[in-house]
């Protein structure tokens, strides 16, 4: 690639569900039989953003150049670095249209992911905010009016509202050193948000804090199917689709296994065995695989497994999100409950000594 088509740059990554998008549509076109030059002068004609008509105009130009479609992609710097590989091996391969499909079906499946994610952290979040900033109020600005009426009518707080109002007190200088960590954390964000490999750090940052546990190991049996039947879509054997999952896979155990499976693929055993043994998959679908493989449907095989993860990582998902609100609720209403009482106790214990 010349120093030329280097420079042209269309900006900052494309988002998982944009990438789906794109491979969807070009896949179509070839379908049809529509040259890839012409797909992409299509849907530039179409494109509402400057963004995506700068994209797709960088594209035509260099596909009107003769250079293949994966160097057009690449020139824009707007793709990941798996969809450029795959793309250059369908390139290779004469399985261009193949791959597009498999890849749009691989970043859909990535862009729903992404937004589980995002709704199993937004909401509980905002919840815990709103929770933080009534009880801040609660304890910092009601309760000292209470206290005060109460000590005029010669009583005053229970112990554990004083302990309370005290922490709140405190608290207020904790409020605004957390303001100020909150303010530094959105900034790093923003910034790293504004390059490329500021938003691939963010993605494995996410990753990393986000899919533990079950959940990781769902979502790493999701991305090791996904690839593998990706990889197999392209033409590339099963050790290279290893390699390729390897790379997708960011949890640290499911990339043992996968280097565990390479191994006992090495030594002489069947897929299904070797993906069992490495604990990749168990059960079901060690027979599912097994019956995939032999019928030759080794692609859609690993695909549907790819459809069953992702649909056990939704299950956990839901589970989590199920468990964190109503425990957020609870604490809400026994905090709100306790200074309700704290001050209502005081004024009933009053009103029954004035009435004897």
């Amino acid at each position: 690639m010349n120093e030329e088509i280097k420079e042209k740059k269309s900006g900052s990554l494309l988002k998982a569900e944009e990438v789906y998008l794109f491979t969807l549509q070009i896949s179509m076109m070839l379908k049809a039989g529509i040259l890839p030059s012409d797909g992409v002068a299509l849907l530039e004609a179409e494109a509402v953003s400057h963004r995506e008509k700068k994209l797709l105009a960088d594209m035509k130009e260099v596909l009107e150049q003769g250079k293949p479609f994966y160097t057009a992609m690449e020139n824009t710097g707007c793709f990941p670095e798996h969809a450029l590989r795959m793309v250059q091996i369908g390139e290779d391969t004469g399985r261009l249209e193949q791959v597009l499909t498999a890849l749009s079906q691989h970043y859909q499946q990535e862009h729903e992911l992404r937004e589980n994610m995002r709704q199993a952290v937004v909401y509980p979040a905002w919840l815990a905010v709103v929770i933080a900033v009534v009880t801040f109020v609660l304890v910092t600005q009601v309760l000292p009016v209470f206290q005060r009426v109460l000590e005029q009518l010669g009583s005053g707080l229970s112990p554990w509202a004083s302990s309370l109002m005290q922490l709140g007190v405190f608290s207020k200088t904790g409020a605004i050193i957390l303001a100020i960590l909150l303010v530094f954390i959105a900034g790093y964000l923003f910034v790293n948000s504004r390059s490329p490999s500021g938003q691939e750090k963010l993605r494995h940052l996410a990753d990393l804090v986000f899919f533990r546990g079950a959940l990781g190991l769902s979502v790493s049996r999701e991305r090791f199917s996904s690839a593998v039947s990706l990889s197999l879509a392209s033409g590339l054997n099963l050790n290279d689709a290893l390699d390729r999952a390897s790379l997708l896979v960011d949890e640290v155990k499911m990339r043992s296994r996968i280097d565990q499976c390479r191994t006992y693929l090495n030594e002489g055993s069947t897929f299904s065995s070797a993906v069992e043994r490495a604990g990749i998959f168990s059960g079901l679908e060690i027979g599912l695989i097994s019956a995939g493989f032999k019928a030759g449907a080794s692609e859609a095989v690993m695909l549907e497994l790819s459809r069953r993860s992702h649909d056990q990582t939704e299950d956990i998902m839901s589970r989590v999100m199920s468990r964190i609100e109503p425990m957020l609720v609870v604490f809400l209403v026994f905090v709100v409950g306790m200074l309700l009482l704290s001050v209502m106790l005081p004024l009933v214990a009053m009103m029954n000594a004035i009435g004897s």
